[in-house]
């Protein structure tokens, strides 16, 4: 009876073992694609720094397409996120973050292609727009260009804000 138990506790263990596994090489499939977009959608930011008005609106779709993929897991990530450094979790937490990444980098990599955008240039614009957010009115009312296209779009930047997760997916 107990060699029974043992076969069978060996092939749960082994079916565990290898949902992980195949979600890890999933995960590294993904990430693989999305610095491949790099290459297929090379990017170098303008002289001038300022982000293009219909580039936004692509960034703004691919945080609109990423942001509910995300959501579910939003209060695990702040949480393992603040523990940070501790000793915390085990297999289970270990399932979980192979199977968030996984998602979160297929969602990325779907919206970047469809949006014909590469990982440098979302990050470029994430960066430009948090900055831009940071600046105030410059002395007579003048604004850079940056700030102005944030000012215009705020609404939609903050309704499809993915750092409000915390942590994001590197997406280099």
């Amino acid at each position: 009876m107990s060699i029974a138990l043992f076969f069978f506790a060996g092939k749960w263990a082994q079916k565990q073992i290898n949902r992980f596994t195949g979600g890890a090489a999933q995960m590294a499939e993904n990430v693989k694609a999305l610095s491949e977009l790099d290459q297929k959608y090379p990017f170098t930011p303008p002289e001038n720094g300022e982000v293009n008005e219909t580039r936004l609106r692509a960034y703004i779709a691919v945080c609109a397409q990423v942001k509910p993929v995300m959501e579910p897991y939003a209060g695990w990530l702040k949480e393992h996120e603040a523990a940070k450094g501790k000793e915390k979790g085990g297999w289970q937490d270990i399932k979980k973050a192979v199977t968030l990444s996984t998602e979160i980098t297929a969602a990325m990599r779907k919206a970047l292609e469809a949006e014909q955008m590469g990982p440098a240039e979302f990050r470029w614009i994430q960066n430009a727009m948090k900055k831009a957010a940071s600046e105030g009115g410059a002395a007579g009312g003048q604004v850079s260009p940056n700030r102005a296209l944030y000012e215009k779009y705020a609404g939609q930047l903050k309704a499809n804000d993915l750092q409000q997760f915390g942590a994001l997916p590197e997406v280099k």
